[in-house]
């Protein structure tokens, strides 16, 4: 069976929100159980980039980030999208790396969007072309995005089929969670009344993230995070762990650290991640009509 290549974007208006975690997080997971991932880091901080042993500062410009990909279609030139789609040292994920120059991005679809020219009014398209570029070559994409508004959240919307929205228990996260919605709504009636249609986003998952379960007031949190946007949100919760802080201090991750003392908290946290990600490919697997079950899920078949 061979399926479209499916785009997941994490997003929100609030940083701090394990929103890079959660997204680097989920590409391993996908790589692990066998498909071929891109990961695209729309984020000028680049930490998704820096996860992946490349500086930022450094070693990403206009040459190998997805800025090249936006110079080169307003100024008319071809460039092949697989250019910038660099390997990691993770066998089945190539990525897209991040860095400050992606603000040449952001102005050159500023400038696509208010020149008149009828051309450039899909503009926002842009990363919906540059995926079908390279469609055959990757099974899903995973899209970490800046956490404001941004031209390059909205592409990434218009990308999206489904988006995860991570969040942390805590009012704050709550209330700019909350004026995502709204804004993606209003977004979404906007551009329905100026073109007629409305995003190609098949589902909208919220991630709760950074959870400690011995913490009554998140507990309750959560509850009213559930309450308010129901079947929305993932189910269980990223925990949070002494853990996630030991193996980011050596640049790994879950999927990558070896824990020397403690493995039960360990393990605890790794199961809580593995859960919430094999939600999110379930509803992949739903989108691309292989059904539920349990054993589809655990042990997934890449696209052929």
């Amino acid at each position: 069976m061979s399926e479209q290549l499916a785009t997941v974007v994490f997003t929100n208006f609030k940083g701090g929100s394990a929103k890079t975690t959660s997204s680097v997080h989920f590409a391993q997971y996908l790589a692990r159980a066998g498909y071929r991932v891109l990961l695209i880091d729309l984020d000028s901080q680049a930490s998704a980039t820096a996860q992946f042993g490349i500086d930022p500062s450094r070693e990403v410009g206009l040459e190998n980030s997805f800025a090249a990909w936006t110079m080169a279609r307003e100024e008319g030139r071809d460039l092949p999208a697989a250019s910038i789609c660099q390997k990691t040292y993770w066998p089945s994920i190539d990525l897209v790396p991040g860095g400050a120059v992606l603000a040449q991005a952001e102005e050159s679809l500023g400038r696509r969007s208010g020149n008149g020219k009828v051309e450039d009014i899909l503009y926002f398209d842009e990363l919906s072309s540059f995926l079908n570029s390279v469609d055959d070559s990757y099974d899903i994409a995973v899209v970490d995005t800046r956490p404001d508004v941004n031209i390059l959240m909205t592409i990434a919307l218009h990308a999206a089929t489904g988006l995860v929205v991570p969040t942390r228990a805590t009012m704050t996260d709550l209330a700019s969670t909350g004026e995502f919605f709204a804004h993606l709504a209003s977004y979404v009636a906007d551009f329905r009344d100026a073109f007629g249609s409305s995003l190609d986003t098949q589902f909208t998952k919220v991630m709760v993230t950074a959870y400690d379960p011995t913490d009554r007031s998140q507990e309750a949190l959560v509850s009213l995070i559930r309450e308010r946007f129901g079947d929305a949100v993932l189910p269980g919760e990223f925990l949070h762990s002494r853990i996630m802080g030991t193996a980011g201090f050596g640049k790994e991750t879950l999927y990558e650290y070896e824990p020397s003392t403690d493995r039960a908290a360990y393990n605890r946290v790794l199961a809580s991640a593995n859960c919430i990600n094999q939600a999110i490919e379930q509803e992949l697997q739903r989108v691309w009509g292989r059904g539920q079950d349990a054993d589809s899920a655990r042990s997934p078949e890449p696209r052929k």
